[in-house]
């Protein structure tokens, strides 16, 4: 069964369902990217409300360096820098004002 704190419904078309799965983790993989497309899709997130920004830093923050040691090409100082980037925590505050009634 899925659990709505990891996985969040999209859509169902005829007898198939579509899940995002872990919202945060794919959050992350996004802000990691830095591409428009998906500096674009997580500002969605965020306004959206699926992602909590200060809960996501949380995750982030709390990711051990044990886990980036298995991965070398992977910096934490850099994954820390991409979350915690002002500009983007600017834009991202922007567009979820925007989307406030």
């Amino acid at each position: 069964m899925l659990t709505p704190f990891v996985h969040v419904f999209v859509e169902t078309v005829d007898r198939l369902s579509f899940y995002h799965y872990d919202p945060y983790a794919q959050l992350l993989s996004k802000v990691v990217r830095d591409f428009a497309r998906d500096l674009a899709d997580a500002r969605a997130f965020i306004a959206s409300g699926m992602v909590d920004p200060e809960r996501f830093r949380q995750r982030v923050a709390a990711v051990s360096e044990s886990v980036y040691s298995k991965y070398p090409r992977l910096s934490s100082a850099a994954v820390r820098a991409a979350v915690d980037d002002p500009v983007r925590s600017i834009h991202v505050r922007l567009i979820a004002a925007e989307s406030e009634p």
